[in-house]
């Protein structure tokens, strides 16, 4: 019997996971990085009632102990090893094909750090496609910072021979992350479609933060704030 579900998280998921699991009455259990999480982000699952943990380390070690304790005792596990939580994020496709009325964009681009949504959408555009609903998929990019960039520098070897890497300080630590659980999906779904990664510096995030050129392009000039990670797509 499950006791509670458990996630790892740089402040998005264990937001979202502790809102769902308060209006569900089911117990909440995340693991945060200690001192790189938002006010606002930390707020929401202590607010929702959530056993909150501030684990001294990265995300790629905030994740292996997630891993440990969801195996070990009886918490189900709700970062993107779960499959069930890739096919809620394919939904945004779908969103993007109708605001766009159908017409399929030629390119997405993606900020990514544990590449579950990579996958995810390679799986719901490719799904519409299926289903007839549009008759070609549109190119996905992944950007990734330069700092935390290991599925950009296996792209660049010609993905021959994964190696994670610790990553670097970064000012959209959302995407911090060395050791992304979900690199065997991502690659997958690179290698049977026609996609491409790019990475942005620090500088690069930082001047289009400051002169808002992702801020329009992604609000609509409705002045709506976008996290750090969202200008890694942008820069």
């Amino acid at each position: 019997m499950m006791v509670g579900v458990g996630c790892a998280s740089t402040g998005d998921t264990s937001a979202a996971l502790s809102t769902y699991c308060a209006a569900a009455g089911i117990h909440s259990i995340v693991l945060l990085l200690t001192n790189h999480i938002s006010i606002t982000q930390l707020v929401q699952p202590i607010a929702n009632g959530a056993f909150v943990l501030s684990i001294y380390t990265n995300f790629d070690g905030c994740m292996q102990l997630n891993r440990e304790v969801t195996a070990e005792l009886s918490i189900y596990l709700a970062n993107s090893l779960n499959s069930l939580r890739l096919e809620g994020q394919k939904t945004a496709t779908i969103e993007i094909l109708q605001q766009f009325d159908w017409e399929v964009p030629d390119w997405v681009i993606i900020t990514s750090g544990n590449l579950g949504n990579i996958y995810a959408f390679y799986k719901g555009f490719h799904m519409c496609k299926e289903l007839g609903l549009v008759d070609r998929i549109p190119r996905l990019v992944c950007a990734q910072a330069a700092n935390a960039n290991p599925l950009y520098l296996y792209f660049k070897l010609g993905w021959k021979k994964f190696k994670p890497m610790k990553a670097s300080t970064i000012f959209a630590y959302a995407i911090q992350i060395g050791d992304p659980i979900s690199i065997d999906r991502a690659v997958f779904a690179f290698k049977n479609s026609n996609r491409i990664v790019e990475e942005a510096t620090e500088e690069e995030l930082m001047d289009d933060m400051c002169l808002g050129v992702g801020l329009k392009f992604i609000s609509h000039d409705t002045s709506n704030l976008m996290a750090p990670r969202g200008h890694a797509a942008i820069a």
